[in-house]
């Protein structure tokens, strides 16, 4: 669970008093405890840990993670392919873009990424996304890599029950064993990587005040869907080994399932990146503990009655 005590508030307001708003800061003390204490919960595990850039939008801050956080923070989890080639530009390498594409011109940046030596793979989770692929890296006589989806939603009840997102249709060990056989076989494409997304485990908030009764229901959904799914995805791998696939990377999770992701025997590296800011949506966890460390200010600039408040610049009526 992550607060924030009354007095960091005080200082805040000092410390901002008199600028321009709206305004933006992250308080770095806070940010470098976040940082540290990511890398705290693989100590044990040893587990490498890739950062989530779509979390953090700053290059700055990026490269303070990794110079702050060692050697086990390892590589990064982009948003798109032309945010891949902007983090390249800047000195990144070992990006894996989370979400599939087929516009050509993300097809061309991964073909030079690739020539230039970065390591780059691309999610896929269809056959027309690796013809695509394959059909790019063919013309330029290069091997572009593919990083495999998995759909790591828990399914109780079978079809009529569906806990976490909808990513890929791949789900059972014999769907991913026929695409890897499928990617084997096209020259100008290589899967090497796998990642699955427990979203049910990883962004639901477990710990919020004044919420036993739910709290602990969501505590027990997650530890059931996580054994679930720590079986097959135990199963998915066996099976991609089988096909013949050279697996450099399993990843998995995200900030509210660093611990219990990082529990699955399988997984190479866990994601994290609302860790290091502890946003509202990412403050009530049972098994990690984050402090808030990214901010937004606005002026209250009117009170028509007792209570409400309104703070032009971000479109936001307080109520108290």
């Amino acid at each position: 669970m992550a607060t924030l005590n009354s007095s960091a508030y005080m200082d805040y307001r000092d410390a901002i008093h008199g600028l321009r708003l709206p305004l933006a800061f992250v308080d770095l003390d806070a940010f470098d405890a976040n940082i540290a204490y990511v890398a705290d919960t693989q100590k044990e595990t040893g587990k490498f840990i890739r950062v989530a850039s779509k979390s953090v939008r700053s290059i700055t801050l990026l490269r303070r993670i990794f110079e702050k956080g060692g050697p086990a923070f390892k590589g990064i989890l982009a948003f798109t392919v032309e945010e891949a080639a902007f983090l390249v530009e800047n000195g990144f390498d070992d990006i894996i873009v989370a979400y599939p594409t087929v516009q050509p011109s993300d097809l061309e940046l991964m073909v030079h990424m690739t020539r230039d030596g970065k390591r780059i793979s691309l999610v896929i989770d269809s056959r027309r996304q690796l013809d695509l692929l394959a059909e790019y890296g063919r013309a330029a006589k290069v091997a572009l890599g593919a990083c495999l989806d998995i759909d790591m939603s828990w399914r109780p009840l079978g079809n009529l029950a569906h806990l976490g997102v909808r990513r890929s249709p791949i789900r059972q060990p014999d769907e991913a064993a026929a695409l890897a056989r499928y990617a084997a076989d096209l020259p100008g494409v290589t899967l090497e990587a796998v990642m699955g997304y427990e979203a049910q485990v990883a962004s639901v908030n477990d710990a919020v005040p004044g919420k036993r009764v739910m709290n602990a229901l969501l505590r027990l959904v997650k530890r059931r869907s996580m054994h679930e799914l720590i079986s097959r995805r135990k199963r998915i791998v066996k099976a991609l080994y089988a096909a013949g696939v050279d697996i450099r990377v399993i990843n998995g999770g995200g900030s509210g399932s660093l611990v219990a992701t990082a529990r699955d025997p399988v997984v190479t590296e866990v994601t994290a990146g609302s860790a290091f800011f502890a946003p509202g949506l990412f403050r009530y966890f049972h098994d990690v503990r984050f402090q808030p460390a990214a901010f937004f200010a606005l002026q209250i600039a009117r009170i028509p009655t007792p209570g409400n408040d309104h703070l032009p610049g971000g479109g936001l009526h307080r109520f108290r």
